[in-house]
């Protein structure tokens, strides 16, 4: 099996995965919208909740799978693009901005491959690797910091209530598809 037909197996079962979990976030939401009110102890050392909500973890985690995703399938195709050209340096030898810069510098400027027809995938993919930093280092909130919030702001399909990160639906979607767009085209190169 080409490593091309891999990735998309790999699209393909997230896909399925992430229209059982919208199913259960759907669910999940209404559950939330009726759960009962209640009063706690606000000193207390452990939750004295009955009803603990988990439906603000399940866009999140769909992003951080996507993220898994194309940090894996980078990573195999500069093992490969290194063994099939014979390269002296690997993709963690290449410096970048990030490391999907990283990975992109390698395969495009040391390994040669144009992927030019990725571009606005790899642009995408920064967009999640940003939004994806701000779930795994702050919880989804923003530091104050006019840069950052500025650079989130402008990431369609995200929004920001406060401080903290909003996802729609549709980001989760088209960060998906951008990831199989520039996967296969760099697998295939």
């Amino acid at each position: 099996m080409t490593m091309s037909a891999r990735i998309d197996g790999d699209c393909r079962s997230l896909t399925r995965y992430f229209q059982r979990l919208f199913e259960f976030l759907h669910e999940t939401t209404a559950e939330d919208q009726v759960a009962p009110l209640e009063a706690v102890d606000m000193m207390a050392l452990e939750s004295q909740e009955s009803y603990h909500r988990i439906s603000h973890l399940m866009k999140p985690d769909m992003l951080i799978n996507i993220y898994s995703l194309v940090d894996f399938w980078l990573k195999e195709i500069c093992k490969y693009q290194r063994a099939e050209n014979s390269l002296n340096l690997g993709h963690t030898d290449i410096k970048g901005n990030d490391d999907l810069h990283s990975y992109h510098k390698f395969l495009t400027k040391y390994a040669g491959l144009n992927l030019t027809a990725a571009d606005v995938s790899y642009s995408r993919l920064q967009d999640l690797r940003v939004v994806r930093n701000q779930l795994i280092h702050h919880g989804g909130h923003l530091p104050d910091d006019d840069r950052l919030i500025k650079r989130i702001s402008a990431i369609n399909g995200i929004a920001l209530a406060g401080s903290l990160m909003v996802i729609d639906d549709s980001f989760i979607w088209d960060v998906l598809a951008s990831a199989k767009v520039y996967l296969c085209t760099a697998a295939q190169a």
